[in-house]
């Protein structure tokens, strides 16, 4: 849990940055090794599904 979580602050842009790009390593990990895998992740923001996409 980050420190904003812990002191009960949500996330900002910044906090999340690298858990968004996390979460697009894993999916062309995935992708690159012809597996299949279901990766959830609420990207409300463009930026965020952006993020995920580029690669």
């Amino acid at each position: 849990m980050s420190r904003p979580q812990q002191n009960g602050n949500p996330l900002n842009d910044d906090d999340r940055q690298p858990w968004l790009e996390r979460i697009r390593d894993v999916c062309f990990s995935v992708q690159a090794k012809n597996e299949t895998a279901v990766v959830v992740c609420s990207a409300l923001k463009k930026q965020y599904r952006d993020i995920i996409r580029e690669g």
